[in-house]
């Protein structure tokens, strides 16, 4: 055995996927969602780190509908992601997007 084997690693699947899961993100309209949240979530699905059924819900105040927030997030995804954009990955993660706008006041 060399030194750079492991033997407790042995028949492990160490590049394994999560488990189906959605992200809530409150104030989803906001500057620090565009900016940082979904260029790492893209960075995650780049990189095949993501579960395969992963899904991002939206809540804001801000009154628009799925379809816009998500044109948005590709634009801010374009602008602010390390990542070079591709469609595919994208159209991965625009399928799993709802948006939803509500009031926290109450």
């Amino acid at each position: 055995m060399s030194v750079t084997e492991n033997p407790l690693h042995e028949g492990l699947k160490l590049r394994r996927r999560p488990e189906p899961c959605a992200l809530v993100i409150f104030g989803a309209s906001g500057d620090l969602t565009a900016r940082k949240l979904f260029p790492a979530l893209y960075s995650l699905a780049v990189r095949r780190l993501l579960p395969e059924r992963f899904g991002v819900i939206g809540v804001a105040r801000t009154e628009q509908t799925t379809e816009q927030w998500a044109a948005a997030m590709e634009a801010a995804i374009k602008e602010f992601a390390r990542d070079e954009f591709d469609e595919s990955v994208w159209a991965t993660i625009a399928g799993g997007l709802r948006y939803v706008a509500t009031d926290f006041a109450d």
